[in-house]
């Protein structure tokens, strides 16, 4: 049986995933694009004792800025994001 993918493997393992694509760079991708590879990605390492779905789940989730994630304009909004500097 596969042990759990832990948290960790299973970002920095798909970051080099999209990186290593030989077919685009991060750069000429589209949001579609990049959707796409995690459908293929999720699919792939998908087992049964991991947590990897294609069901989008926020718990327990904050986006940088102790916001809590969800996918809507106003937590992203509120985000913090490297062009964003603190109190501007």
């Amino acid at each position: 049986m596969v042990a759990t993918m832990l948290a960790n493997a299973t970002l920095w393992g798909f970051l080099a995933y999209v990186k290593r694509n030989p077919y685009k760079s991060v750069g000429g991708m589209t949001f579609d694009d990049l959707q796409n590879m995690a459908d293929m990605y999720i699919a792939e390492n998908v087992y049964a004792d991991s947590e990897l779905s294609s069901t989008a789940s926020y718990t327990d989730c904050e986006f940088p800025g102790t916001i809590q994630a969800a996918d809507t304009v106003a937590a992203g909004d509120q985000a913090d994001y490297p062009e964003k500097h603190k109190g501007s």
